[in-house]
């Protein structure tokens, strides 16, 4: 069904390697929040699609906090 809607729109949808799951980008921006980790994102780095259901950010290193 999903493969059947991303086929019908008139805005492609980016490669679903690049994209993260909203749970999985609110878990990172949770814990970024919480000082955990750092979230960073670097120009010549290949970047994942935080998807945060209404917004969208880039990400391409996370480290954690010491």
């Amino acid at each position: 069904m999903r493969e059947d809607y991303e086929a019908m729109r008139r805005i492609p949808v980016p490669d679903r390697g690049q994209r993260l799951s909203v749970t999985t980008s609110v878990a990172l921006q949770r814990l970024a929040d919480r000082q955990r980790i750092v979230l960073a994102s670097v120009a010549d780095a290949p970047a994942r699609i935080l998807d945060f259901g209404m917004r969208e950010g880039g990400v391409s290193h996370v480290a954690l906090r010491t």
